[in-house]
Formats: structure tokens, sequence, C-alpha cells
């Protein structure tokens, strides 16, 4: 199966275990496409991270690593520095001449070790048009809501009822102290009873915004848009769904392939699994 011209953009920090087997299914991916690129952003990486990461892409030769060292001052909260990381990728991609099709965005730890050329290929071929971007399902429960917008199953309101706005007031600060392990307890519980387990036949799920450590984007759709931090308020955001809402509707739709399937984070679900993996509604199908 030929793919068509593609860029792999990958964001990792400290990759671990799951790097390597990573980078050889990123190498499986372009070895199978008309042309490929592959842009991966790194920074601060205190394992063997950067070594791993020169040692691949010396054999590979459209790769490009893009280190950002020391940048923690420039952005103490972690989803800022996500957001500029990816926004260097994106940039990097739009820059290819000529452009490709795809971007591909990939987490690297390890999750898509086990991704196939084919996998990418049968859910080009099966995608609704006009589609946009595709995302991943996972082997086990759907675990990525911090990125997941779609009414009835994760919402703006139901990020803002975990994290409400700070109150500043000395009582409010005492209470929180108090309240705060139950807090999380309930807070996890609303999480983990919204983990589904979305089953392979399921199609292909219509979403606002969606992640799951796969994105296979339009690159035409990200011409004019980049990776956010904050919403309307300032309040942060995940900085999927800042991108994938600036998507021009005009570029297609955004779904979740229930058969495209990458590996479930074990470290996301409750240990005992009775909330995470609960049935999938049919009424979230549509």
């Amino acid at each position: 199966m030929i793919l068509p011209p593609l860029a792999v953009l990958g964001l990792v920090r400290n990759g671990g275990m799951g790097l390597g087997s990573t980078l050889a299914a990123i190498s499986r991916i372009c070895a199978a496409s008309e042309r490929a690129h592959c842009i991966i952003v790194t920074n601060d990486n205190t394992d063997d991270t950067d070594r791993v990461l020169e040692a691949w892409a010396h054999g590979e030769p459209n790769a490009k690593i893009l280190r950002f060292d020391g940048i923690a001052a420039r952005f103490p909260e972690r989803i800022d520095r996500m957001a500029y990381l990816r926004n260097q990728a994106l940039d990097a991609a739009r820059s290819i001449n000529p452009t490709p099709q795809l971007a591909i965005v990939m987490d690297l730890d390890g999750l898509n070790a086990g991704l196939e050329p084919t996998d990418i290929g049968r859910a080009l071929a099966t995608a609704p048009e006009p589609w946009a971007a595709i995302f991943a399902n996972q082997d086990g429960a759907y675990y990525d809501l911090y990125a997941l917008r779609k009414p009835g199953w994760v919402t703006d309101g139901f990020w803002r009822a975990i994290h409400p706005a700070k109150r500043r007031s000395r009582m409010a600060r005492l209470l929180d102290r108090l309240c705060g392990r139950s807090r999380r307890r309930r807070v996890r519980a609303m999480v983990r009873a919204r983990q589904y387990l979305v089953p392979a036949d399921a199609g292909f799920i219509p979403v606002q915004s969606a992640f799951g450590g796969l994105g296979i984007y339009r690159l035409a759709a990200l011409q004019t848009i980049g990776y956010g931090s904050r919403d309307e308020s300032g309040r942060t955001v995940c900085e999927h769904v800042v991108l994938n809402r600036a998507i021009p509707a005009a570029h297609g739709r955004l779904f979740i392939s229930a058969a495209l399937r990458n590996a479930s984070p074990q470290d996301h679900f409750d240990r005992d699994r009775e909330l995470s993996g609960l049935p999938f509604p049919l009424k979230l199908r549509t």
C-alpha cells in the first residue's frame, strides 16, 4: 500500500523504553509513502532520548530533529510549552516544498509502536468525505478526554466543572486543602466514567476535537491555524482543542476512527477497571 506524501510530526521528552519501537513504526510509515518527511521536536531530556533520536535520524534522509533545551524558563506551564513546540513542528511541515498532503501527529512514548502503514491506509480509504482529521481509538478504553470534545461525551463545561476558576479568598483556599483528597477522588471518578470502551466496528465517530496519541490531518486544513493553550477567557485548555476547533469547516469534518487503534496507556485508568472501559453508548456513534 502506497501512502500519499506526508510529514510525521512528533513531540517527545524523555521518551523512555517506547521511543525506539515508535521510531521504527515511523520508519515503516515513511517507507510506504510516495514522499515522506519526519519532524521531531524535543527538549531538556535527562535520559538517552537525544542519543536515540540522533542515531535514528542519521539513517532517515528526510528526518529533522529540532531541540529546544531550556525552554521551561520561557514557558513555566507545561501546556504552554506543548503548544509552542507543536507549532514549531507544524511550521516546519508547512515549509516543506512541495507541501505534503498529510500531517501525521504522533506521540512517541510507545502508544504507536504497533502502527503499520496499512492501518493508516485503511483509515484514509474508508473515512467519510469530506474529512479534515482522523484520530485513533485505543485497544482498551478510550483515554484522552483532555483533547476530546463531543456533545454528550465531553464538553468545555465538563472540564470547567473539574477545574473551576481559581478562587482567591483565604477561606476558599483553606476549604480546598481540607477537601482536596475527596475532590480528587470525585474528579477521577468523573473522568474514568467517560473512558468508554469503543468497539472497533463503531465506524467513524464525528467529534469537535480529539487526539488519542495519533492524528492524521490534511495539511491543507492546517495552513493558517496553530496550536494554543488558552481559551477565550484565559483558562488553560488542551492544545489539540485549540487547533482542532480552528480548522475551517470548508476543509471537512473531524472523526475518531474506531478501527484505527493504538495502545492504551495503563496509567490513565483505574487499576481495578471498575469505571474505565464502560460500554460505549450508541447515541455517541453519530
